[in-house]
């Protein structure tokens, strides 16, 4: 009886003795999504060149002066004082939206935004920030910075670059109201 529990007793404590050796670290599994995203790169490169010509015939057809923002919309601004639009101030402006060939879309709209912080097209928090209370502004937005591949499911169709007419009615400061 003696050797059966010498016997039980070894087999026991190898058992406990290799289950606390250290474990080794496993390498990470590489998954491919196994999506190829070629297509679609060249497609938004066609659609970004096409909107680029677009944008130049519309600004050659104006008596005005352009700049490119460091966002990429196209932009012209009068009336604008020193002291700009920030993140998070209130404003009230109107707006009017029309295509690249000149045909409104949406006719006058008046709204109130606090910049950043609420839904509105991509380019327009970058494009009132440009801006001064009373301004005056044109913002020619590619479509990726407006409404991409969905269009607004109402008049704006997908892949739509738009002509942005704004103007700024009042700003109010919310660190001077806080």
């Amino acid at each position: 009886m003696g050797s059966k529990l010498f016997f039980f007793f070894s087999i026991i404590t190898f058992l406990f003795l290799s289950s606390c050796k250290e474990q080794e670290p496993r390498l990470p599994v590489s998954v491919s999504s196994g999506i190829d995203y070629t297509e679609s790169i060249e497609l938004s490169k066609k659609i970004n060149q096409r909107e680029e010509r677009k944008f130049r015939k519309y600004v050659a057809k104006q008596d005005l002066e352009f700049k490119r923002s460091n966002f990429g919309f196209i932009y012209h601004i009068e009336n604008n004082s020193a002291e700009l639009i920030k993140s998070e101030d209130e404003i009230r402006y109107t707006e009017i939206v029309e295509g690249l060939d000149g045909k409104i879309i949406y006719t006058s709209i008046t709204k109130n935004l606090v910049v950043d912080h609420q839904e509105e097209i991509k380019g327009m928090h970058e494009g009132l920030k440009l801006m001064s209370e009373g301004a005056e502004a044109i913002f020619i937005f590619p479509s990726h910075q407006a409404f991409g591949f969905h269009g607004d499911d109402n008049k704006i169709k997908s892949n739509t670059p738009l002509v942005y007419k704004i103007r700024v009615i009042k700003v109010i400061n919310n660190q001077v109201n806080n």
